[in-house]
């Protein structure tokens, strides 16, 4: 029986448990969070909707133990906020062979550098940054690669800058190939806004991020704006307009090719299928997520200090 631990039983986790009990290979499947009452409400809602049809083995706990064998995977669903000392954690009680692991992945590059060594001795590891493992956007991408110093740009309300602007970074690295080179924040509102999440911060502007071969990507939240839209410039001038929300993509010279983002469950049980079966997946290698993270955490530092006229070694986005 293949051992899955499960770290962070929040609105995450959950949803990555509702995908991986749809696998019909038997699993031991240990989920870790150190709440009792995250651990009671997600148990609560798992036995009213989920479905354990195929008899996987569920234990719930608030720490891992050290175990007798090692874990064939672990998933860590929680919220960045000292990602590196529970990676840590995992790597010496259940030295799992693989790895996925949430967006953002820390709070700073130092972190993400003790993320690295602790899942050195994995046989791989991935970032959840699932856009690229959508059948929607790879259709998308044979739209988009080859053609250098393409220019992406997303504007929309107050849509979570800090936490999601990776996502886009990465689908922009996937479609095109290049890697992330620089990232300005001189446009960055100082106003930092409280997230949804207590003890995080959400931030609104623009940030503009640059390419190895010349491609920019323009991401903008500001309040009031309705609709969160993709434009993107091909060299040729021709362009197209991408709502994720209403799942359409249409061309300037009327090619349309719809789609959808698929919910995590959906994402989970094939990505961990595949995991578990053949050694790979589709998500974004760490060494690819740590590459952009790596810029991308540098420039939120700094704005944050900025902003906030102070020196602190961690920025609070999660």
């Amino acid at each position: 029986m293949k051992k899955v631990v499960l770290v962070g039983f929040g609105g995450i986790g959950f949803r990555h448990l509702c995908g991986i009990i749809n696998i019909k290979t038997k699993l031991n499947i240990i989920i870790i969070d150190s709440s009792n009452k995250s651990l009671e409400i997600g148990k609560r809602r798992f036995l009213k909707e989920g479905d354990n049809r195929f008899g996987h083995k569920v234990e719930y706990c608030n720490e891992l133990e050290m175990q007798n064998s090692k874990a064939d995977l672990a998933i860590i669903a929680t919220t960045s906020y000292k990602r590196e000392k529970l990676v840590a954690d995992v790597a010496l009680k259940a030295k799992p062979s693989y790895w996925i692991l949430e967006k953002v992945l820390c709070q700073s590059k130092e972190d993400l550098e003790t993320i690295w060594l602790e899942t050195a001795d994995a046989k791989n590891a991935w970032v959840n940054t699932p856009r690229r493992s959508m059948a929607w956007h790879q259709k998308l991408k044979k739209q988009f690669y080859g053609g250098r110093a393409l220019r992406f740009s997303l504007t929309g309300g107050l849509w979570e800058m800090a936490c999601c602007a990776i996502h886009y970074i990465d689908l922009v690295a996937f479609w095109t190939e290049e890697f992330v080179i620089s990232v300005d924040n001189s446009e960055l509102n100082n106003n930092w806004m409280k997230s949804k999440r207590p003890g995080y911060f959400e931030i609104a502007g623009k940030l503009i991020i640059k390419f190895s071969e010349g491609t920019e990507l323009v991401l903008q939240s500001y309040p009031g704006i309705q609709n969160t839209i993709l434009h993107v410039e091909l060299p040729n001038k021709k362009t197209w307009s991408i709502d994720e929300n209403k799942g359409t993509a249409h061309s300037s010279d009327g090619i349309v090719i719809n789609g959808r983002l698929e919910y995590q469950s959906e994402i989970s049980q094939l990505l961990v299928e595949e995991i578990l079966d053949k050694g790979s997946c589709e998500l974004t290698s760490l060494k690819e997520s740590i590459q952009q993270h790596s810029i991308f955490l540098d420039a939120m530092l700094d704005h944050w200090n900025r902003s906030n006229k102070c020196n602190h070694r961690v920025v609070p986005i999660t």
